[in-house]
């Protein structure tokens, strides 16, 4: 097997901070270009225990509500007027950070064909499962992604307890719920 080349977390970060910027998140939130990159994390080496699961690092924004981070980025959004929020039943009760975070992700292969019970159900000791706001920050991190695959975002519970996702619908990247 050929060797993964090695990830500069600098550069990681420099091109996610700038695909922030150039979508307007600062103006969202009344900062400067510099001040906005000045409030954003870096990224910390990833654990050995996340390697060759969670290999993708992830900047990401919880200051803009998710519908309007969809609109920046163009991801059409159909969970506006829904009742959207943490999974509540999360047996680590996670909650969304209100400051931005960075997060060690995978790309959704690993549970496709799982429902999202099932996928709730079986999360590691060290794993949640992504949110509406992981998810979008993955879409702009790697759009690409969902050229492959539809990722569900079992972190986050639409209306009693469904689930957000993200996918492709005729080419055009949206977010939905199951």
């Amino acid at each position: 097997t050929e060797a993964k080349p090695e990830l500069s977390l600098e550069q990681e970060w420099n091109r996610q901070s700038q695909a922030y910027v150039e979508l307007g998140f600062h103006t969202q939130l009344g900062m400067t270009e510099e001040e906005y990159l000045d409030s954003l994390p870096k990224f910390e080496p990833q654990p050995e225990s996340f390697k060759g699961r969670f290999d993708i690092p992830v900047l990401v924004e919880t200051r803009i509500a998710p519908q309007k981070q969809a609109e920046l980025a163009e991801l059409n959004y159909f969970l506006g007027g829904l009742k959207v929020a943490d999974w509540d039943k999360d047996p680590k009760k996670y909650k969304t950070p209100d400051k931005p975070h960075t997060a060690w992700m995978n790309d959704g292969k690993l549970n496709l064909g799982k429902s999202v019970e099932n996928v709730r159900k079986a999360l590691s000791e060290d794993e949640r499962g992504a949110t509406i706001h992981d998810g979008i920050a993955l879409y702009i991190a790697r759009p690409e992604i969902l050229k492959d695959h539809f990722i569900d975002l079992p972190g986050t519970k639409v209306e009693s307890d469904r689930a957000p996702f993200l996918d492709l619908w005729f080419d055009d990247p949206r977010a939905h719920y199951l």
